[in-house]
C-alpha cells in the first residue's frame, strides 16, 4: 500500500507553561494494487469465440472486474479470482486470475473495479519483469478503484 503522511499540530502547556507542539500523522491510504497472473495462456477460460487468447487484450488503464469463480485445475475443482475485462460496462472476457494469496480475503475483492496500471512483457528491461511474466504465464499490476473495504 501507498500511503500520504498529513501533518497535523496542536498545541499543550508543558509543566513550564510554555505552549509545545506535538505532532500527529495521519495516513491516507491512496491505493491498492494487486496483481493479475495467466494472462498470456488461453487455457481455462481465457479464450473466446472472438479471441484466441483473451489476456492479449489488456493495455494499459484497462477496466477489469474481480469475480470469485469455481475453476477446473488439473481436474479438480478449486476456487479462484477470475480477472474479467470491462468494455461498454459490461464484462467481457476471463483475462486472468489474482493470485492464490489473495483468496484468504476473497470477499474483500470479489465484484471490485480495477484499472491496468502496468503489463509486464518478455521484452522489459527488467531481468525480474522478465522473470515474472515467464513463471506466472503473463504479469500485470492493476490499481483498485473502489477501496471501500470493512
Amino acid at each position: 500500500l501507498f500511503f500520504d503522511a498529513s501533518f497535523r499540530y496542536r498545541y499543550t502547556m508543558d509543566s513550564k507553561r510554555k505552549k509545545q507542539p506535538i505532532r500527529q500523522i495521519i495516513i491516507h491510504p491512496l491505493s491498492e494494487t494487486v496483481n493479475i497472473v495467466g494472462s498470456s495462456i488461453g487455457d481455462g477460460g481465457r479464450s473466446c469465440e472472438v479471441h484466441k487468447v483473451c489476456g492479449l487484450e489488456l493495455e494499459k488503464d484497462s477496466v477489469v472486474r474481480l469475480r470469485v469463480i469455481q475453476t477446473m485445475v488439473d481436474g479438480k475443482e478449486e476456487t479462484a479470482i477470475g480477472v474479467y475485462w470491462v468494455t461498454d460496462g459490461i464484462d467481457r472476457c476471463l483475462v486472468g486470475f489474482l493470485q492464490r494469496h489473495y483468496l484468504t480475503r476473497k470477499e474483500k475483492y470479489h465484484g471490485k473495479l480495477a484499472q491496468v496500471i502496468d503489463l509486464y512483457s518478455l521484452h522489459d528491461e527488467s531481468l525480474v519483469k522478465r522473470g515474472k511474466v515467464h513463471k506466472n504465464h503473463g504479469f500485470a499490476v492493476a490499481v483498485l478503484i473502489d477501496t471501500h473495504f470493512l
